[in-house]
């Protein structure tokens, strides 16, 4: 959401701002932009973005925002890695025997927990799995020829109790 720039204008991004930066810095070469974060994913979903979108444009420079809110949040229901398989039979049937009331309630447990500091059950990526999604993504640009600049998320103050949680990542 940060890459995408959700809350400002296009050529406010982060990506269009760093555009004409290096233009101005680099008169007469070419300088092009592509913003590839979408809001809401997470690593698991910016492997599959990154091998299909990203590395056959064969950028110089790759800048990675990862590691924020959408792989260390809980997961609801499921990880991201067993989502992104489709529905089991088992969960399938769990959810046809819970309630909407039941779901809702257990959705707000697993927000309020969250809030407090913690996370009970799975997140959405697991550290495990986000180390490789990242080193996956590295792996893929730079076999490309692409540099790779990491950009650590940044927390608000607001965040603190989720603040050892998001060192993890």
């Amino acid at each position: 959401s940060c890459t995408y720039g959700v809350g400002v204008r296009y050529e406010q991004t982060y990506g269009m701002v760093l555009e004409g930066l290096l233009r101005r810095a680099m008169p007469g070469r070419q300088v092009e932009t592509m913003l590839a974060g979408v809001p809401g994913y997470s690593t698991h979903q910016s492997v599959l973005l990154v091998d299909d979108r990203v590395v056959p444009f064969g950028p110089d420079v790759t800048i990675f925002y990862c590691g924020a809110w959408n792989d260390f949040t809980p997961a609801i229901g499921e990880c991201d890695r067993e989502r992104g398989r489709g529905m089991r039979l088992l969960q399938l049937l769990r959810s046809a025997a819970v309630s909407r009331q039941e779901a809702d309630a257990e959705r707000e447990h697993i927000r309020a927990t969250f809030a407090a500091g913690r996370i009970e059950g799975e997140r959405r990526v697991g550290l495990v799995d986000f180390r490789r999604n990242m080193t996956t993504m590295f792996d893929a640009v730079t076999a490309a020829g692409s540099k790779v600049v990491v950009i650590l998320p940044h927390l608000e103050s607001e965040s603190a109790p989720q603040a050892a949680i998001a060192a993890e990542y």
